[in-house]
């Protein structure tokens, strides 16, 4: 009892289920009806029947015929083909369940076979028969073409196809059956299939929608003609009764020959109208006059007469009447003259609105006299006045036009592209035309309202069968096919990635920690290049300093011709390594990310000028003329890096000299105002030299790279200048472009961006040469420096400019110095034995008395952290080993001014 009782309650819950499940999936059927490829429920009935058994499949049994019932289309077919439609639903589950059991009880959800197996036989082989019988029994049934019907039957098995291939499986893997063997992690794998199947859903949604909408688009596109067409009759049926009206209104003893011919003259033979008629107002006085008129003019022997059920009999008298006069055509028309139409018991009622409303009134569809057997005549009153004062007017009578409503829109039909819809016109109660096709359960459907004359018209449209078979859309089925394919190799994977997980973790671990040891000892050896690059700068700038301090000096003391053609050779090769040192070491922090950029303000005009004088001279020894373009806007005071421009310059136009055998080099500058204050400043250097080869010109700008291999031996340099020089126009929000041929020379050009500042108000030149000595004398200056050559350089620079200073060998003997003597000025060196000059820097900066000193840093090697530091302390002025007399004159007198 309690397990009938059990199944009965299963039986129930499964009947709910379906009951619902059937509606969600109900919203997303086709047009046509009967089948939609969002269809979970086929899913979930065979997961819950593999599990449960027969209860299930009794509960859907019952719910399906429910649901056959409550849709419109199929409660129209016989209740045995329901119930023949009902067992083919369940058929397809108990198919389902025979073979898996038959094949693959259990399934080794760690096989891929297995799993491919379970899916392709409880899927689309299951539900294939008994697609096939729906498609045969509603071919039977149901009258459409062919093509719908197998388009209708495929999306049915493909929607229960996707629907068994993913939910049913998830009810499977979250239960305990004899079907699927758990695997670790059941619900990774369902909440996986469930985001698979809702994104093939939504795909399906997508297309149908945009599908959906474009065709209405066309639909309504294709109605646009029609409506355009009917207005334009309704114009000139207007437009015909405003004539009428005036031509009666100038001669109203018109005879029935004018009559017609000016009729004839503006009748439009695109609209097929059934005629024009002119209905004088006749008071009953003059009903014998106007019956003389109408035997005089041949017209008709009737005269006046009524419409009774019995037919046309002769008026009853009456105060006036309104008969029709004439007629055009007339041939066709003749049964219809003489008729009062103030007496006619289906448009009178028209007649006098049209009167009292003087407007245009259409009638309701009523017969013709001409042709009393079709109620698809219309005709349209409208009055004709005269005016007798500025306050009366008189009614004289009516002009009419006569058409047949059928006819007026069958030809409006037919001139239209109109396979793709069917219509129905309505104005009012009962006054309805439709064509012969329409139908009101069509898939697309939109009406329009339409002013027809006084009442308001409103033609609703109907798609043709024709434009509804395009809705069938194979390829949706074919991208639903394909998404079902690929979802289920990615359920196969989340089950491999599951179940293999513990070993995948492990093996993650252990690359994991592979790569946090590599990372560390990628960072040690990073850490090590930079230090050494550091390192060995400062030990190349140490002995560099002395070289060039000391050649510097000489050339000041020495007067022989032969030595100072040396040291100018000296200084010449001195100034090459110093420029290799200084690529390596900024290649460095460029890829470090090290190097900063100073923001002071400074005039690219006077930069180009000075590096013009750097390099004339060796552009006078080659023959070679530098010619400026600088334009007007280029001399402005901006906010960045001046040397680092310079460097940029400089770069440049050394190479143009050095790749070019005689002739000009030109520099061509300007600049241009943008957003923010800002200034994007343009530079062209340009030269005749050897040119570049376009196979490598893209990788000109690398580091390391020439053109080609011999360049290096013809010309030298390290192959870095343009690649420092394309990272710092890249750093400045710009960059530099090359235009060159072979033998044809070459284009650099680079564009930087810029603040635009006030202008620095500064001595115009710093030299010694123009420097007042006096302003550098009492000056006493510490040098604390621990090499001792350096030491001599410096010594002997500064008494160049006649300053006095003293000497300390590290940090720790400044300080000593200190306690005694108070210097205007220390010159620092950083890395020194027993005591460095940031250590020294900071105690001197902490004591009262001290902080007021200048600081300069003189070192050989001025890093990013270097600089930071030195900041941190209140220190801005930096001197790079090698240093020139020139630059350390500029810091100086910095202090003295």
């Amino acid at each position: 009892m309690v397990c009938a009782l059990k199944r009965i309650l299963l039986a129930f819950i499964a009947f709910v289920i379906h009951f619902l499940l059937v509606q969600l999936g109900s919203v997303f059927t086709l047009p046509f009806g009967y089948a939609s490829v969002i269809w979970p429920i086929a899913g979930v009935t065979l997961g819950f029947y593999l599990v449960y058994g027969l209860p299930v499949l009794i509960g859907a049994f019952f719910s399906t015929l429910l649901c056959y019932f409550l849709d419109d289309k199929m409660a129209a077919m016989p209740t045995y083909i329901l119930v023949i439609f009902a067992f083919l639903n369940i058929a397809k589950f108990y198919i389902s369940r025979k073979l898996a059991e038959r094949y693959i009880q259990p399934v080794r959800v760690h096989l891929p076979t297995d799993i491919i197996k379970f899916l392709v036989i409880t899927g689309p082989i299951a539900a294939f028969l008994p697609a096939v019988a729906f498609l045969a029994v509603l071919a039977w049934q149901v009258n459409l073409h062919f093509d719908v019907l197998l388009f209708i039957s495929t999306t049915k098995w493909v929607g229960e196809v996707v629907s068994m291939v993913f939910i049913a499986p998830i009810i499977l893997f979250l239960t305990t059956n004899t079907y699927v063997k758990k695997g670790k992690r059941p619900l990774t794998a369902a909440l996986t299939t469930l985001i698979i199947i809702a994104a093939i859903y939504a795909i399906y949604i997508s297309l149908s929608h945009f599908q959906q909408l474009e065709r209405e688009r066309q639909f309504k596109a294709a109605t646009q003609p029609f409506i355009e067409r009917t207005y334009l009759a309704t114009e000139i049926l207007s437009a015909n009764l405003k004539s009428l009206k005036g031509v009666i209104k100038v001669n109203k003893d018109l005879s029935i020959m004018q009559f017609s011919d000016f009729s004839a003259s503006i009748v439009n033979e695109d609209i097929k109208i059934r005629a024009l008629g002119w209905l004088p107002k006749i008071d009953d006085a003059n009903r014998a006059q106007f019956e003389d008129s109408l035997v005089k003019q041949s017209l008709s022997k009737e005269g006046i007469k009524q419409l009774t059920s019995s037919g046309l009999v002769p008026a009853a008298q009456k105060p006036y009447y309104l008969p029709i006069m004439y007629l055009s055509p007339l041939a066709v028309n003749r049964a219809a003259i003489g008729l009062d139409v103030s007496s006619h018991p289906l448009i009178k009622t028209s007649v006098f609105k049209a009167i009292e409303k003087k407007q245009s009134v259409i009638t309701p569809m009523v017969p013709l006299v001409q042709q009393m057997d079709k109620f698809t005549g219309v005709i349209v009153y409208s009055p004709v006045f005269d005016e007798v004062s500025a306050t009366h007017s008189r009614l004289v009578g009516l002009v009419e036009v006569v058409f047949e409503l059928d006819k007026l829109l069958y030809n409006v039909h037919q001139s239209t592209e109109h396979k793709d819809y069917n219509f129905k016109l309505s104005y009012g109660e009962s006054n309805t035309y439709q064509s012969p096709s329409f139908n009101e359960i069509s898939v697309f459907k939109h009406t329009v309202t339409l002013a027809l004359f006084d009442k308001n018209a409103a033609i609703t449209f109907a798609s043709t069968n024709g434009f509804e078979r395009r809705l069938i859309h194979w390829q949706g089925l074919v991208v639903i096919g394909i998404s079902c394919f690929i979802g289920v190799m990615c359920v196969m994977f989340v089950f491999f990635i599951v179940t293999y997980n513990t070993s995948l973790k492990k093996k993650v671990a252990d690359k994991t920690k592979q790569l946090v040891d590599q990372n560390i000892e990628l960072t040690a050896a990073n850490k090590a290049k930079n230090l050494f690059l550091a390192n060995i700068s400062h030990e190349y700038r140490t002995p560099l300093n002395a070289i060039i301090g000391f050649t510097e000096i000489a050339q000041r003391e020495v007067k022989e011709p032969v030595a100072l053609e040396y040291l100018t050779q000296i200084q010449a090769s001195s100034d090459i390594l110093l420029k290799i040192v200084n690529d390596v070491l900024d290649t460095s922090k460029i890829q470090s990310g090290e190097l900063t950029l100073e923001s002071r303000a400074f005039n690219p005009t006077l930069a180009t000028q000075q590096v013009i004088e750097m390099l004339n001279e060796k552009a006078l020894e080659k023959n070679i003329v530098i010619r400026t373009e600088l334009a007007p806007n280029f001399f402005v005071w901006l906010l960045g890096d001046e040397t680092r421009f310079k460097q940029i310059l400089l770069n440049l136009l050394s190479n143009a000299i050095k790749f070019t055998k005689n002739g000009e080099v030109l520099i061509k500058a300007s600049t241009k105002a943008c957003e923010n204050e800002m200034r994007i400043i343009t530079v062209l250097v340009k030269d005749n030299g050897i040119g570049i080869d376009k196979a490598v010109q893209k990788l000109l700008f690398h580091p390391f790279t020439q053109a080609e291999h011999s360049t290096t031996r013809k010309y030298g340099g390290t192959g870095l200048g343009l690649s420092i020089v394309k990272q710092l126009c890249v750093l400045m929000n710009g960059d530099i472009k090359l235009k060159s041929n072979i033998g044809q020379g070459s284009e650099f050009l680079f564009n930087i961006q810029l603040p635009i500042t006030e202008p620095l108000t500064t001595p115009e030149n710093t030299s010694i040469t123009t420097i007042h000595r006096a302003a550098f004398k009492n000056l006493k200056v510490l040098v604390v420096e621990d090499n001792r050559i350096n030491q001599i350089v410096v010594k002997k620079q500064l008494a160049t400019l006649e300053v006095t200073c003293d000497i300390a060998n590290d940090g720790q003997e400044a300080l000593t110095y200190l306690e005694n003597h108070c210097p205007d000025i220390i010159l620092m060196d950083l890395q020194m034995p027993y005591m460095d000059g940031f250590t020294a820097s900071k105690i001197i900066k902490n004591d009262e008395q001290l902080k007021h000193i200048p600081i300069i840093i003189l070192s050989a090697s001025v890093g990013a952290e270097d600089k930071r530091q030195a900041a941190e302390l209140g220190i801005y002025d930096f001197i790079n080993k090698p240093f020139k007399c020139e630059e350390l004159t500029e810091i100086l007198y910095k202090y003295v001014s």
